[in-house]
């Protein structure tokens, strides 16, 4: 169903569409409409892997539906999930810090859709990409205490306990 929103012009159903992602519902109008005309909507498919640790990363992903897990991993030791982010969140902050290689994996946990915005086109409009900075400086926060959390849990807390 969404796929068919993937390639239209910019109308207000196309901004309804994004607006399932709480990050851009609270962007201005005008900074949404920017957004919408430098991106797209794609499906997340259980399993797809938007960006392999230690690759570039050269997409935004705002979330619609569905989630995404950050996963890492060291050497040949298991990965770990290390947080979940769903339409509350984005994926690729770093970009906006101007750091396009992560250790993180970033792996599709529950199909969805996600509104993806290109690193080139996002520096082509600089009043959009400095608000989207200022904006996720509070999301990053937030991640950065999810991965302590995570890391603390799994030193501390034995696997059944951390499942209850």
């Amino acid at each position: 169903m969404l796929g068919a929103f993937t390639n239209f012009s910019l109308t207000a159903g196309r901004l309804v569409i994004i607006n399932h992602n709480l990050l851009i519902q609270v962007l201005p109008q005008d900074l949404q409409a920017d957004l919408v005309s430098m991106g797209k909507v794609i499906s997340l498919a259980p399993g797809d892997v938007l960006c392999d640790d230690s690759e570039d990363l050269h997409y935004l992903y705002f979330p619609l539906s569905g989630c995404v897990s950050l996963v890492a991993s060291i050497d040949d030791h298991a990965s770990m999930g290390m947080a979940l982010i769903g339409r509350a969140g984005m994926l690729g902050v770093t970009l906006l810090a101007g750091i396009s290689t992560v250790p993180i994996r970033m792996v599709v946990q529950e199909a969805g859709s996600a509104f993806r915005v290109s690193v080139q086109a996002l520096q082509a409009q600089p009043e959009t990409s400095a608000m989207l900075s200022r904006m996720t400086t509070q999301s990053m926060s937030l991640l950065l205490a999810l991965f302590a959390n995570t890391a603390v849990c799994a030193s501390f807390h034995a696997l059944r306990p951390r499942l209850a």
